[in-house]
């Protein structure tokens, strides 16, 4: 049985191993447990109405991240599911619009390919008929005023530079597939919309966290809360804790020691699993526990 004791002294511990970094947070704190119902989310009436007709069970990306951007907190959320990233801009852009009593600023989704595109406007549909209102794709120089404008970062900028697209503010800036925008040079695009509408509420998603990418966050997104959310089949068994630990390099082995050492203190029968990265570093760990009274073997 791997078990992981509590918290050692001085090491800063996030549930879901999210780093904070800069002004950024984790999101899944010890206040935010996230929804496990779309119920639980407070959602307005006509929000709510589409997802219960389509019986529609929340997902673990919505789970984490709605807690944050129904409130209009900047978000930055990774997970490798299109459909999940999908639904969690069109709930909330539905909710964003759905609290306005007036008139308000359009909002502006950004993707990366096609495909995305129709996923996106798919997933809009059913919130845009329940709440009233209105969604155009901005494909070249050819699209129809609306609500919410779904569309690529170039077509986007070059709409907005020339006029065309009649924007001067906007109420929430969605950003899908932004790891995918890097791979085809569309970044710059994406930042360029990103600083015109600097006072948006604005949710980032991708399927990976590359440095470049938090960068692109802490550049534009004001106070972001990190959402990592995993596949429901990746799951652990109930009764087993999971715990990160966030130390410096030249401390690890230390910290990992005195992990160990409390596993041992619990009974005999105790025993550790220690996954490393290749098999020379597997020996070298091996050969420092035993060194240190941890009874160790390396398994290559």
């Amino acid at each position: 049985a791997l078990l992981i004791p509590p918290v050692l002294p001085g090491l800063s511990q996030q549930r879901d191993g999210t780093s904070t970094m800069g002004k950024t947070a984790s999101t899944r704190s010890e206040t935010n447990d996230g929804f496990r119902t779309y119920n639980e989310a407070a959602l307005d009436e006509r929000v709510l109405n589409p997802l219960i007709a389509a019986a529609k069970a929340i997902s673990p990306l919505e789970r984490y991240a709605l807690p944050w951007t129904l409130q209009g907190t900047d978000t930055a959320a990774f997970v490798n599911d299109p459909p999940s990233r999908a639904g969690l801009l069109a709930v909330s852009v539905a909710q964003s619009i759905a609290r306005q009593s007036g008139e308000y600023a359009p909002c502006i989704i950004m993707v990366a390919n096609k495909a995305s595109l129709e996923r996106h406007l798919k997933a809009l549909e059913p919130f845009g008929q329940s709440v009233g209102f209105t969604v155009s794709s901005v494909s070249g120089e050819q699209f129809a005023t609306a609500n919410v404008y779904v569309g690529d970062p170039l077509s986007l900028r070059k709409a907005i530079a020339k006029g065309t697209l009649e924007i001067t503010q906007s109420l929430f800036i969605g950003i899908d597939d932004t790891d995918e925008m890097y791979q085809l040079g569309l970044a710059e695009d994406a930042q360029y919309v990103l600083a015109k509408f600097g006072d948006a509420h604005k949710v980032l998603l991708a399927g990976q966290d590359p440095p470049y990418i938090k960068q692109m966050v802490h550049s534009f997104l004001d106070q972001a809360q990190f959402v990592y959310a995993g596949r429901d089949d990746a799951a652990v068994v109930d009764g087993v804790e999971q715990h990160a630990y966030r130390t410096e390099a030249t401390e690890k082995l230390r910290v990992m020691m005195g992990l160990l050492n409390d596993i041992g203190g619990q009974g005999a029968s105790e025993t550790a699993v220690v996954f490393v990265n290749s098999s020379l570093t597997a020996d070298w760990l091996a050969y420092k526990l035993t060194n240190n009274g941890i009874k160790a073997k390396s398994v290559t």
